[in-house]
């Protein structure tokens, strides 16, 4: 299994605090949840790098095969 993964914020070796995992809502992916938009400069503002992920079947993520 593989899972696309969005960079928001400040970039890691720059960051000054932990990184923040953001998960995307139902029928959503993490770009559409996260990329644009505020998320992004407030993580960047914080000194924070957040990883939005997109979950199987979700944005760019494939889905599960069985």
């Amino acid at each position: 299994m593989s899972l696309h993964v969005h960079r928001l914020g400040a970039e890691p070796a720059a960051a000054s605090a932990p990184p923040v995992l953001l998960l995307h809502g139902f029928a959503s992916s993490g770009g559409e949840d996260y990329d644009a938009g505020e998320w992004s400069r407030a993580l960047e503002r914080a000194g924070r790098t957040g990883y939005a992920l997109d979950l199987p079947g979700h944005g760019e993520s494939p889905a599960v095969s069985s």
